[in-house]
């Protein structure tokens, strides 16, 4: 395997940086709000899955969303996003990231990978952050068990669409724009 260039491990910190921070600005709110830890994904999920997508597209290295989502979930661990503070989040960033890298590998970074991974990632943040609030015995269990299955729902919806952005956005704008062109050589 290939290993990461300067160029692409800057614009893979670059884009977790970005994504935390949508992520953050647009979630928080919506969480404090209700109390309830995954519901800011319902706005932001849309962004998230673009910009993931759009940087495994740019990047079609294994390790891609492994390093994304490390530094996703690494600025996520003092704030709410990505459910209450603390470092289970990198565990559930890190695993699904790896989990995303592995299928793509797998299947040579065809574009129907990309859809397939990025869905099944998304229906498993809901059960995967349920299940860490369970063992941990942080607040929000009883609130998010009983939305699971309609977040679970839209965050797949989420992806999805997301996903279908970011592939037209990268074949017909971007991909053979300079920047992205220098990025990936």
């Amino acid at each position: 395997m290939k290993r990461f260039t300067t160029k692409e491990l800057v614009f893979i910190a670059l884009m977790g940086a970005l994504m935390f921070t949508i992520a953050f600005s647009l979630g928080a709110g919506l969480i404090a709000a209700t109390g309830t830890p995954l519901v800011g994904g319902l706005i932001v999920n849309l962004f998230v899955a673009f910009i993931l997508v759009l940087t495994g597209l740019t990047v079609r290295k294994f390790g891609t969303f492994t390093l994304i989502l490390l530094i996703h979930t690494v600025l996520s661990t003092p704030t709410i996003n990505f459910g209450p503070p603390g470092v289970y989040k990198i565990i559930i960033g890190v695993s699904l990231g790896l989990l995303v890298d592995i299928i793509l590998l797998a299947s040579k970074y065809k574009k129907w990978a990309y859809y397939f991974s990025a869905v099944f990632a998304f229906i498993l943040v809901g059960p995967y952050l349920l299940w860490f609030l369970i063992l941990l015995g942080l607040p929000g269990v009883e609130t998010l068990s009983k939305v699971i299955y309609i977040i679970v729902a839209v965050y797949a919806v989420e992806a999805l669409i997301g996903t279908w952005l970011a592939i037209k956005v990268y074949d017909k704008k971007l991909k053979d724009t300079r920047i992205f062109r220098q990025i990936r050589s």
